[in-house]
């Protein structure tokens, strides 16, 4: 739980750092907006102002001299004119280089600007994918360690086949003479008769959906929540259809992502690493360590012990509740 709660303050966090590095770089671009407009308007005015100041002078100068003489007036006012179409056209030529310098400046600027915005959204999407990396390798180790917790009380036994004959001693595998799946005892306490695999006592009632729907709705042994993270299928118990559960791949180290990354060295196809059974104890010659009729990995998924063939000591095999559609955990009332 504890792990599960860093992960999501680590995924507030950098939800917080993209939303902050956002709103700076949308500020600092409307800054820089704001500023070009206003440099460009007071160049514009300035070469206005120049203009006019020019077109003034010469008038003044055409008038002093036309009061002069008429033939002075003449030849003075054709050279006022070219004076003036030249300032003119300097001022024009003066007012477009600026207005060119100025274009050339802004999209200068506006290149640097999405340079340095597409820098940071790159550093952006390595931190999230540093991060989401993070979170999945921490779920992948929470799972394992769950897992291996939860059946490790038997460890204190030094085989699989220890365990099994331990179990024997203690009346848990009594048999099923008849091999109806159902435990001699549990039919003689229901009255059927447990020599007869026609005679069996009435269906049990509970329901496996019931503890994962909602909360692990393909039943791989994965939550919801941890799968959207993962990037798993919710819905799929083999994501990547390589015909290992989502579950065991986790268990045995290799990508639920990936068909052509598949645990290895399986040699009894049960979907769990030669690696994995070594430290859970199951027999890895064996898909069915416990022979309750369900296979190790599917066991592991919707939580029964592959060590017991009956785990909710309910008097029905584990393999036989599956095949009825109820709870192997949860014992029947």
């Amino acid at each position: 739980m504890m792990i599960f709660r860093n992960s999501k303050f680590m995924c507030a966090v950098v939800r917080g750092i993209k939303l902050l590095a956002v709103l700076c770089m949308s500020s600092l671009l409307m800054a820089n907006r704001a500023c070009q407009q206003d440099y460009n308007f007071a160049s514009q005015s300035n070469a206005s102002s120049d203009s006019s100041q020019s077109e003034s002078s010469s008038s003044s100068e055409s008038s002093s001299s036309s009061s002069s003489s008429s033939s002075s007036k003449s030849s003075f006012s054709s050279s006022s004119s070219s004076s003036k179409s030249t300032s003119s056209s300097a001022s024009s030529q003066s007012s477009k280089s600026s207005e060119e310098s100025s274009s050339s400046e802004d999209d200068g600027e506006e290149d640097d600007g999405a340079e340095l915005a597409a820098s940071i959204f790159k550093s952006i999407d390595r931190l999230s994918r540093k991060d989401e990396t993070k979170q999945q390798n921490l779920i992948h180790a929470r799972i394992r360690t769950s897992v291996l917790n939860k059946f490790g009380r038997k460890q204190v036994l030094s085989n699989w086949l220890g365990r099994l004959e331990s179990q024997a001693e203690n009346g848990e595998a009594d048999g099923d003479s008849d091999g109806d799946g159902y435990r001699d005892r549990a039919e003689l306490d229901a009255g059927s008769d447990p020599l007869d695999a026609g005679s069996m006592p009435p269906p049990p009632k509970t329901r496996l959906g019931n503890r994962f729907e909602g909360v692990d709705d393909d039943m791989d042994g994965i939550t919801n929540r941890d799968e959207t993270i993962l990037g798993t299928d919710s819905y799929a118990r083999d994501t990547d259809g390589d015909g290992v559960f989502d579950l065991a791949e986790i268990l045995s180290g290799s990508n639920p992502l990936d068909p052509m990354d598949m645990p290895e060295m399986d040699s009894d196809g049960d979907g769990l690493s030669r690696a994995f059974e070594a430290d859970l104890q199951t027999d890895p010659e064996r898909a069915d360590t416990d022979g309750d009729g369900l296979r190790d990995d599917i066991e592991l998924a919707i939580g029964s012990d592959p060590f017991v063939k009956d785990t909710d000591d309910d008097g029905i095999l584990d393999g036989r509740e599956i095949e009825f559609g109820s709870d192997p955990v949860v014992p029947e009332a």
